[in-house]
């Protein structure tokens, strides 16, 4: 590392010849959420898409059945 270093914990700065290495990330296997469901809307959420109908149908049909289970205990 040098006096103008900006090496972080898992990023090493191009002033750097050695020292830290970078993380190595993979990426994952998980599947896409689809629309129709409630992962499928909270993606929409977090991309700041606007939401489709089908995602926005499964939200309110959960919200619903959480609803009604509260209100019984």
């Amino acid at each position: 590392m040098t006096e103008n270093c900006f090496c972080f914990r898992n990023y090493q700065c191009l002033n750097c010849e050695g020292g830290v290495k970078p993380k190595v990330r993979r990426g994952t296997q998980r599947k896409i959420a689809q629309c129709g469901t409630r992962a499928g809307y909270s993606r929409h959420l977090k991309m700041g898409e606007p939401t489709c109908i089908a995602c926005k149908a499964a939200q309110t049909e959960a919200v619903k059945k959480y609803q009604r289970e509260k209100a019984l205990k």
